[in-house]
C-alpha cells in the first residue's frame, strides 16, 4: 500500500498566501484551510513615558461669567422646564442686549450641578409672603 506524502512546497506556499492549515483524520484524510487573522496589536499597551516639556496645553474656551450661572439657575427655577426651554428663554433674552448665549449642554451641565440651588430657590419662590397691598376702601 503506498501512502501519499504531502508536498514540502504546500505549507510553505499556503503559509504564503495567508492560509493556515489542519490535516484532521490522518494524513489525508481531510485538508481544513482556513484563512489566518492578520496581527493586531495589543489591546492594551503600556503608557508611553511623557515628558512635560513635549506636551501642550489642551484647548479650552474661556468661562462664562458668574452671572450666567446665576440667571441659567433663577431662569429655571421660575420656569420649571427642561434645560433645551430655558437655553431658549435665556438666549432669548440675553443674546442681543448682552452679547451672551448659552448652549443647551452647558445648561444641562449647569442645572446638574446647581440642581440643590434650584430646588431651594424654587422653594422660597413658593413660599413667598404676598405683598401688602391697601385696603379697597369705596
Amino acid at each position: 500500500m503506498h501512502v501519499l506524502q504531502p508536498l514540502p512546497l504546500l505549507p510553505a506556499l499556503l503559509s504564503f498566501l495567508g492560509f493556515g492549515f489542519a490535516l484532521l483524520h490522518g494524513h489525508f484524510g481531510l485538508l481544513v484551510l482556513f484563512r489566518q487573522r492578520p496581527f493586531r496589536r495589543r489591546r492594551f499597551q503600556l503608557p508611553k513615558p511623557i515628558c512635560i516639556a513635549d506636551k501642550k496645553p489642551a484647548h479650552r474656551t474661556r468661562a462664562k461669567p458668574a452671572w450666567v450661572v446665576k440667571e441659567v439657575v433663577r431662569l429655571a427655577a421660575l420656569s420649571g422646564e427642561g434645560c433645551r426651554s430655558v437655553e431658549m428663554l435665556f438666549n432669548r433674552l440675553h443674546a442681543v442686549r448682552d452679547n451672551m448665549t448659552a448652549g443647551k449642554s452647558y445648561v444641562s451641565y449647569t442645572l446638574r450641578k446647581h440642581r440643590y440651588e434650584i430646588e431651594l430657590l424654587r422653594r422660597n419662590i413658593k413660599n413667598k409672603s404676598p405683598c401688602p397691598v391697601p385696603v379697597n376702601d369705596t
